[in-house]
């Protein structure tokens, strides 16, 4: 839940992000955003980190949808991630752990 009270769900066989109010009354949805794996509000940057199972990448998102920027695209190697299936953000906001499928493992970036 953000800030405001919306709720932001990821709905991955759709490939769209759903956003209702507080009370579950329906907002909007985000279409263009890739394939919304799952989703995590950072209260301390107000916006929304998605694993994208689409495009193979980590992206933030403001809260009105828009994408801000790509944490990781599609790879093996350290930083990189293949089908990203879980994120979570610690309450400071320094650390985002992602969990994929395909390389098996838990990533951590820190800031």
């Amino acid at each position: 839940m953000g800030a405001q009270g919306r709720i932001y769900v990821a709905d991955r066989g759709n490939s769209r992000v759903q956003v209702f109010d507080n009370s579950g009354k329906f907002l909007e949805k985000w279409t263009d955003v890739g394939q919304p794996w799952d989703v995590y509000y950072a209260p301390q940057e107000n916006a929304i980190y998605m694993c994208d199972g689409q495009w193979d990448r980590i992206t933030k998102l403001s809260t009105e949808g828009k994408v801000l920027g790509e944490l990781s695209h599609f790879g093996k190697a350290p930083g990189e991630v293949d089908f990203p299936h879980a994120i979570a953000v610690t309450p400071d906001g320094a650390d985002i752990y992602v969990a994929e499928i395909k390389n098996w493992r838990v990533q951590k970036w820190s800031r």
